[in-house]
């Protein structure tokens, strides 16, 4: 750059030796330029080859300025790490800790709300719930992931097994705990189903019209029965009709069936 040298100006040629034009040096140049060629062909040229003995540029299209072999030197791989499996635990603890988190949750609402809670709600309805075993749910899967890391993370840093030993253990502590997870998820649903709703206490009880109502005609109301709000068959037996959402009263039950008035303003 500084050697005070005047750079001699060359031709541009062809790859078959056809000279295009004047350049104002091969240091101006690199190979696959494009821009700053100032060379009028009717189409986009690029520098292929740079000759320093014959202080030539040869230029071609696009179809030319890529290779298909490539012939390399002196290759430094310095900037490729080596592969650290000290900090790997980390990855296990930090699984643990929030898939932990996460499973106390859950564990609080099925506890608060009650019944499966992969759909959430915050009352119950007469349909019948699927209550067949789910191995992939949620909170099993969660379970998976929690199990796997606490046991990845005590086999590197407490048992000291080494990375190939401890993946498969932790793998199958973590299907151990998402099995017993959806077994004892299976086992609460069950439970749950079974158990028998008094519908005579919902009688004088006030809830409200789930659906609209003609005259003695059946739909359904949201009223609290043996402590929990629920959606559940209804007749009006009287001559006056009822909207969603109106005021009603449960005035007696025949046959499991609430039998219900629109409340008066």
């Amino acid at each position: 750059e500084n050697t005070n040298k005047e750079i001699a100006s060359g031709n541009f040629v062809t790859t078959e030796g056809k000279i295009l034009g004047k350049h104002k040096g091969i240091t101006h140049y690199t190979v696959g330029q494009r821009k700053g060629l100032n060379l009028s062909v009717g189409h986009p040229v690029f520098v292929l080859e740079i000759r320093p003995n014959s202080n030539e540029v040869v230029i071609g299209d696009g179809t030319q300025v890529f290779s298909e072999r490539l012939i390399a030197g002196n290759i430094n791989f310095m900037a490729i790490p080596d592969i650290n499996y000290e900090n790997v635990w980390k990855i296990y603890y930090y699984v643990a800790i929030f898939s932990t988190i996460l499973f106390v949750l859950k564990l609080i609402i099925f506890t608060v709300v009650g019944g499966d809670t992969e759909v959430s709600a915050d009352f119950n309805t007469e349909t019948d719930t699927d209550c067949s075993f789910n191995f992939f749910s949620t909170q099993s899967i969660i379970s998976f992931f929690m199990g796997f890391g606490w046991m990845g993370y005590a086999g590197l840093q407490q048992f000291h097994f080494s990375q190939y030993v401890n993946f498969p253990i932790a793998f199958g502590v973590g299907l151990i705990f998402m099995v017993v997870t959806a077994a004892l998820m299976f086992a609460a649903k069950k439970l749950e189903k079974n158990v028998k709703k008094d519908k005579k206490s919902a009688i004088q009880q006030v809830g409200r019209a789930y659906t609209s109502f003609g005259p003695h005609s059946a739909g359904q109301v949201e009223i609290e029965i043996t402590g929990q709000l629920s959606v559940v068959n209804a007749m009006n037996d009287t001559e006056e009709s009822i909207n969603s959402f109106d005021l009603v009263k449960v005035v007696k039950v025949v046959d499991d069936l609430l039998y219900i008035e629109k409340v008066k303003k």
